[in-house]
């Protein structure tokens, strides 16, 4: 759902997302994940699961992109 530059961002992300999509999100679990991407620097991915299979996921993203929320699939 994005990537954002520290914890606390990607935290009050979610809080705004579980807010906005609360139908779309209810039966999802949230993971902050820290990724150091060397030069780039390090960032924080917000990602939900779980996800029935990868066609669920890409609808659901649809969904969300339709309403305005960045969304994208990444592998596992």
């Amino acid at each position: 759902l994005g990537a954002y530059k520290s914890d606390a961002e990607a935290e009050k992300n979610w809080k705004s997302i579980s807010t906005k999509f609360a139908s779309q999100v209810s039966d999802k679990q949230y993971r902050v994940f820290r990724v150091d991407l060397g030069s780039k620097g390090i960032f924080y991915r917000l990602q939900l699961s779980p996800f029935e299979n990868a066609a669920a996921a890409q609808a659901f993203c649809r969904t969300l992109s339709a309403k305005g929320q960045g969304c994208f699939l990444v592998g596992k």
